[in-house]
């Protein structure tokens, strides 16, 4: 509706005389509040959007928490995986550890479940629930991995042929983050668990770490294809001279940037820390027979020709490693508490049929 303006007897709109009202300046927070809040709506949009049905059966309940069938499958097929991996040439209804090999992947994925609800529950008594910001950081999470996959649609599809949904995506997520919060309250700087040099060196001695350098003279391209036999000879040549003068006491640092060809310890820290089972079996095998500050001879493997040098490990260096081994410890110690009940549905999962369905 118009108004007047007395002194020149005009008619002017509303609009007009609003936006005329000098606007006070938003401070800087309440600014970054409003992102966040209009961040979080559209992540909470896109979450109805790409919400599973919310009918699905319930196959097990874990404390005050139903697991739906989605989820427990999901659980499932993560222990498959796994078991599966620490067990290649076992069939499935082999006895594995007193238990077929389906009920022990039955028993690891609840134990998992069990697990991450002990994570929820324990991070609301130690205080140490999602900040806002974790919560806002976690929303952008989902919102970037939509627009990684070019829409909702397409991105509930490929959470569907993960055997995932949008509640389980954004439940592992916190968990995640969860999970890091109880390891810095207890473990951090400031934890209430405090770790002593000496269970650091007996924790690295106890897990097998050690750390080790090495000059590479590698006989692949860089598409990962083997040298020309001329050219593997000539890097073996390489390598045959380098060996004696690293013997001899020149600095192997020096040797090292002047003859490396393994990217990995050409720049800081120029080392490796590592366990048995985690690096080719040829290079560990050797590493494993030195002694501190000893040279290897000449190791063939499929990358290369090595000369290995060992070098003494920093306790510091397994201080995280350490936290996340005793923090799983006390998790198996509080999902032993959590109490659960079992469907006819869960225990009549195929788990053979759903680990080949998502191979």
């Amino acid at each position: 509706m118009p108004v007047i303006d007395k002194k020149n007897r005009k008619k002017i709109s509303i609009k007009k005389v609003i936006s005329a009202i000098p606007k006070p300046p938003i401070p800087k927070k309440l600014a970054l509040a409003i992102t966040a809040a209009v961040v979080v709506i559209g992540v909470i949009a896109l979450i109805l959007l790409l919400r599973g049905p919310s009918d699905e059966p319930v196959l097990l309940t874990v404390g005050s928490r139903n697991i739906v069938e989605t989820e427990a499958r999901y659980y499932l097929l993560s222990a498959a995986r796994a078991v599966r991996e620490r067990f290649p040439h076992a069939d499935w209804e082999d006895i594995v550890r007193g238990v077929p090999l389906s009920e022990l992947i039955r028993h690891e994925a609840l134990s998992s479940i069990k697990s991450d609800y002990a994570i929820r529950m324990k991070a609301a008594e130690l205080d140490t629930e999602l900040t806002s910001e974790q919560m806002t950081g976690l929303d952008r999470i989902l919102s970037d991995r939509i627009g990684y996959f070019g829409g909702a649609r397409a991105f509930s599809d490929f959470l569907t042929q993960q055997g995932m949904n949008i509640d389980l995506f954004t439940h592992l997520n916190e968990i995640t983050v969860l999970r890091a919060n109880i390891l810095d309250v207890l473990f951090g700087e400031d934890g209430t668990i405090p770790v002593m040099r000496w269970q650091l060196v007996a924790f690295a001695e106890e897990q097998g770490y050690i750390r080790t350098t090495h000059i590479l003279r590698t006989t692949q391209d860089e598409h990962g294809e083997r040298l020309m036999e001329a050219d593997v000879q000539r890097q073996r040549a390489i390598a045959e001279y380098i060996l004696p003068r690293a013997t001899a006491g020149e600095d192997f640092f020096i040797l090292l940037a002047e003859f490396g060809e393994d990217p990995g310890v050409m720049h800081p820290p120029h080392y490796y820390d590592f366990q048995r089972g985690t690096m080719d079996e040829e290079f560990e095998a050797a590493a494993f027979e030195l002694f501190d500050y000893e040279i290897s001879g000449i190791v063939e493997t499929a990358f290369g020709y090595h000369i290995i040098k060992r070098l003494p490990i920093d306790p510091e260096a397994v201080r995280g490693a350490h936290a996340n081994f005793e923090l799983n410890k006390i998790l198996v110690e509080w999902a032993s508490e959590v109490e659960h009940s079992l469907s006819e549905r869960w225990q009549n999962v195929n788990i053979r049929a759903l680990y080949e369905n998502f191979r």
